[in-house]
């Protein structure tokens, strides 16, 4: 009898071992699929990441392109200010230059009529 209880209990721990193996193959093959879709997920997400940088550089590469393009344009626009402010300071020196030699005659044309009619007035007197 103890001999069939042994044959009994060894059975039930063959088939015990079997419905381990198999429940363990069960849940390592679910985990399994788990983990492959979270690499998935991952692979997936990591590709729109990639695209991402990369269109965020090509934006920063025409960013500094166009940065650049103002910085230069910029540079031009100060010289060609400063090219007309010289210009512009150029005339108003020949303009006041001008208006002191008018000025300047106008005085010496005041002082020889000041001049003739003091004359005037001393041959008036004597």
């Amino acid at each position: 009898a103890l001999r069939a209880e042994l044959a009994s209990c060894q059975k039930e721990l063959v088939e015990f071992k079997t419905t381990h193996k198999s429940t363990n193959r069960r849940v390592a093959a679910e985990r399994a699929a788990e983990a492959g879709r979270q690499i998935e997920s991952l692979q997936a997400e990591l590709k729109e990441c990639d695209s991402r940088r990369a269109h965020h550089r090509r934006e920063a590469a025409e960013t500094k392109a166009d940065l650049q393009n103002l910085q230069q344009i910029e540079l031009a626009l100060r010289e060609k200010l400063a090219d007309v402010t010289k210009q512009l300071t150029a005339v108003h020196t020949k303009e006041a230059t001008r208006l002191r030699g008018e000025a300047r005659d106008e005085r010496g044309s005041d002082r020889a009529s000041a001049a003739a009619s003091l004359q005037l007035l001393a041959a008036a007197e004597l």
